[in-house]
């Protein structure tokens, strides 16, 4: 999803929760993952012959813009299905088949759990600890349980999507005045694959928020640092 700026009420901008993730993740997987295509296009003249919209693959930054291109896609045909919204099924085959793999399970998961979708993509900002975050999706279910979901369309879920649904957490009860009784990732793959969850419980949210927490301090305590050698390079 592109990147959203996230304001104070007074206009101050701050920082977004995945982008304060991201400074402390580990890269390891898009390392592996770029390695890997750089690997394997040396040896496959196929990969660089691949046809795109915008043209034959020149760079491995190809790839990775036309994965990330897709996962964007398939969040917003997601986002579209649970809001009944109408929508045209797109040409991309690797689209098409996640989205109607989604369609499929989430028809299912209403069925068995009654689900009512109170919002969708809500931007909301922490006045007191100065971030932001958009989730993508609260719904409730049939024992009035109130669930934060957000899609992913990577090849896994990771540990750190725990801090994010943690931090998320506590900007819905800043901001709305509770918070949510489970959080759900859901991974829509562009393989065969099927789709994979990673439930959360209210627990292990606030332990995940308590880490994110850490890693938002090290953010301002990494501003201020570099605020002080910039102030030394001026004075030489």
């Amino acid at each position: 999803m592109p990147t959203i700026p996230y304001k104070l009420k007074n206009g101050t901008p701050v920082t977004g929760t995945t982008t304060i993730i991201n400074e402390h993740k580990n890269p390891g997987p898009l390392l592996n993952w770029t390695y890997k295509i750089g690997f394997e296009s040396g040896k496959n003249q196929q990969l660089q012959d691949l046809k795109m919209e915008h043209g034959p693959i020149q760079h491995w930054t190809d790839l990775r813009d036309t994965a990330g291109g897709q996962g964007t896609l398939i969040h917003d045909y997601a986002e579209k299905y649970v809001l009944n919204e109408p929508f045209e099924l797109p040409s991309d085959e690797i689209v098409l088949q996640a989205i109607l793999k989604f369609k499929e399970w989430w028809n299912k998961r209403v069925k068995e759990n009654k689900y009512e979708v109170i919002w969708t993509e809500r931007n909301m900002v922490s006045e007191e600890l100065e971030y932001g975050g958009c989730p993508d999706l609260l719904i409730i279910d049939e024992h009035n349980h109130k669930i934060l979901i957000d899609f992913k369309t990577g090849k896994d879920i990771y540990p750190e999507t725990i801090m994010q649904m943690g931090a998320y957490d506590n900007l819905i009860h800043e901001t709305q005045g509770f918070y949510c009784d489970q959080a759900m990732i859901v991974l829509i793959p562009k393989t065969t694959s099927k789709i994979k969850l990673k439930v959360f419980s209210a627990l292990q949210l606030k332990l995940g928020f308590n880490q994110f927490d850490l890693m938002r301090q090290a953010h301002f305590n990494n501003f201020e640092l570099k605020k002080i050698f910039e102030k030394r390079k001026r004075k030489k």
